[in-house]
């Protein structure tokens, strides 16, 4: 069976790529899964956007978060702005979800033998979901200067 949303093919289907990322994103005993966390929640959202961004913020801030975390350096003063510009934000753009979210999936990093690989895996995996999201890369660079500008 295929996910409907980003095309994995997992058993189960769309039902059972939900379930793995609350899988993936649990509390793990190896506190290193935390590296990459918020990066899994943002590209999985990002593909999954009619399970995942109802609103437009919520698109506005999983394209933060994945541009933060791979054109900033996972900038801590970065994402502490992002959670107050979206409260304020106000007539947020539409954005135009592509068709194509990436070759990658949640099921790449699920199929990681060991914690680097999932992480490297993971930032692999985020890098062609932002490439997918690319023609709207100019706006979200543009909102993270008003976050850095506060």
């Amino acid at each position: 069976m295929m996910c409907e949303e980003c095309g994995a093919v997992i058993d189960g289907g769309t039902e059972a790529c939900h379930e793995l990322i609350a899988a993936l994103t649990v509390r793990s005993p190896d506190a290193r899964r935390l590296v990459v966390r918020r990066t899994v929640v943002d590209a999985y959202a990002l593909q999954h956007p009619a399970h995942c961004c109802a609103t437009d913020k919520e698109v506005a801030q999983h394209l933060l978060g994945l541009c933060c975390a791979l054109e900033y350096n996972n900038s801590l003063d970065i994402y502490s702005g992002m959670n107050a510009w979206i409260r304020r934000a106000r007539d947020l753009p539409t954005l135009n979800v592509p068709t194509f979210r990436s070759g990658m999936t949640i099921v790449d990093a699920d199929a990681a033998r060991s914690i680097e690989e999932y992480i490297e895996t993971a930032r692999q995996w985020a890098l062609t979901v932002w490439e997918a999201w690319h023609q709207h890369h100019d706006t979200v660079r543009g909102w993270i200067e008003e976050i850095r500008a506060r």
